[in-house]
């Protein structure tokens, strides 16, 4: 055997001898903010309560009539 299955076994056979204490410990999970990724160079645009991103008024026009937001 070497020695890294030496201390495998080692081990296992500690893990057995006390039945009794075996614990698991689960890390508890902690949520993170989602942070929005914006690229650089666009804007935000509001659109009522609705808004948008994009590089200029013309573009974010746009994509507000595409979505709905505005009527044209």
């Amino acid at each position: 055997m070497g020695m890294k299955q030496q201390l495998a076994a080692m081990m296992m056979m500690a893990a057995m001898s006390n039945p009794g204490e075996h614990r698991t410990y689960k890390e508890p999970k902690i949520k993170k903010p989602i942070k929005k990724i914006i690229p650089n160079g666009l804007t935000e645009f509001f659109y009522g309560e609705n808004s948008l991103w994009a590089l200029n008024q013309k573009t974010a026009d746009k994509k507000a009539i595409k979505e709905g937001y505005i009527n044209q």
